[in-house]
């Protein structure tokens, strides 16, 4: 079973300042399309700050994360949604032992690189979903 785990900001919603990914839907439909499938671990790893630190950074940044799997219909387990409370996602991706993250920031995608074995995919280029399904 593949795990395949998504960003949050700037991947499956509009960036955490504001603005848009072209792809966003097309994310959108993949993620959902994945938690369908029983073929497919799905995750959401975030750099927003979790429950246990609701009032840092925006009051309740977490609760965007699940307002988002409601309008999805999705019922992902809280244990596949992670907040690293800005900590970079690469020692989270590593211990889960994901195989494909799509995310959205150069950092992350080069820190995954570095210090992992997963794969990524950057979802701002034109071609993403192609590199995905190469990856499959």
């Amino acid at each position: 079973m593949k795990k395949i785990s998504f960003d949050f900001d700037g991947t499956l919603n509009e960036h955490f300042m504001g603005g848009r990914n072209p792809q966003e839907c097309d994310v959108r439909k993949l993620f959902v399309e994945l938690c369908n499938n029983e073929n497919f671990d799905v995750y959401i790893i975030t750099r927003r700050f979790g429950l246990e630190n609701a009032d840092k950074g925006l009051k309740n940044e977490h609760a965007t994360v699940f307002d988002l799997l409601d309008v999805l219909n999705i019922q992902l387990p809280k244990e596949k949604i992670i907040f690293t409370n800005r900590q970079y996602k690469y020692s989270v991706i590593k211990q889960l032992e994901i195989d494909i993250h799509l995310d959205d920031d150069s950092r992350e995608h080069e820190l995954i690189r570095k210090f992992t074995n997963a794969s990524s995919v950057d979802v701002q280029q034109p071609n993403w979903k192609e590199k995905f399904d190469e990856l499959l």
